[in-house]
């Protein structure tokens, strides 16, 4: 009787183990959440700032793409 007793404990101890390791993991992954959630915030700034440039540049090389079609269409040949 005392045997299944004695696999029991071994098993719970490493059962033990096991957690302590997981909990060590999830404070790896929660802080490493944490970085990136914070590198995260600091980039999305610049990146909007990036599109609304890039949307501005976009504009500006669209009118003057038409504007150097339409003076190579009104010209002489």
């Amino acid at each position: 009787m005392l045997f299944p007793i004695l696999q029991v404990s071994k098993e719970k101890a490493i059962a033990d183990e096991e957690e302590q390791k997981v909990q060590v993991i999830n404070v790896e992954v929660t802080k490493k959440q944490q970085d990136c959630e914070r590198d995260l915030a600091k980039a999305e700034p610049a990146l909007k700032a990036a599109q609304e440039a890039l949307d501005t540049l976009n504009k500006v090389w669209n009118k003057y793409c038409k504007q150097v079609t339409n003076d190579a269409l009104n010209e002489p040949l």
